[in-house]
Formats: C-alpha cells, structure tokens, sequence
C-alpha cells in the first residue's frame, strides 16, 4: 500500500491524503481575489514549480472557478514556477 500526502496524480500511490477540500479552497480563495479586485481585472499564479501536483490542482480549480463565476477576472500571464524562492519571486513582481 503506498499513501501519499497532497500529492494528487502520483501513479504509484493507492490513496493520496488531503489536509483539506481542494476545490473549496480554490473557490474560496478567488472568492477573496474578486471581492478585493471588484470581479475583475488581472492576476498572477505562483507556484512552487509546474511539477509540483499540488500547487498547479490548486491553479487549476482556481482558473476553473473564476472562469465560472467571474468572466471579467484573468490570467496576465502563465504560472511563475517561482514561489519556492522569495527572490525570485520578487524578481517576477507585476507591481
């Protein structure tokens, strides 16, 4: 039996364990991004790297829900794979 924890997707695994409720958290996320931008307007998503499983399911529900509820609200960009490093991170900065 191999278990994983928030690693969903991993080919070997029999059960992948979430501390939480994935697409709640992304709905409620962009929930707070569009109450704070008015329902529209551009964003950026930082991710740990585009292989981490995680971080990019995350995006994805995040991108899904806000094309759903929130049409006037977009993606300037593609994901930064960045947010590991505060620096570079930093370096990518759209302020």
């Amino acid at each position: 039996m191999v278990l994983t924890n928030e690693s969903p997707g991993q080919p070997s695994a029999n059960w992948d364990i979430e501390i939480i409720d994935n697409e709640k958290f992304a709905a409620e996320y962009v929930e707070h991004m569009a109450k704070r931008m008015g329902g529209k307007g551009g964003y950026v998503i930082y991710v740990g790297s585009l292989t981490v499983p995680q971080h990019n399911l995350w995006a994805d529900l995040l991108v899904k829900y806000q094309k759903e509820h929130y049409p006037d609200m977009h993606e300037v960009t593609r994901r930064m794979p960045v947010a590991e490093s505060v620096d570079d991170s930093r370096r990518t900065n759209w302020t």
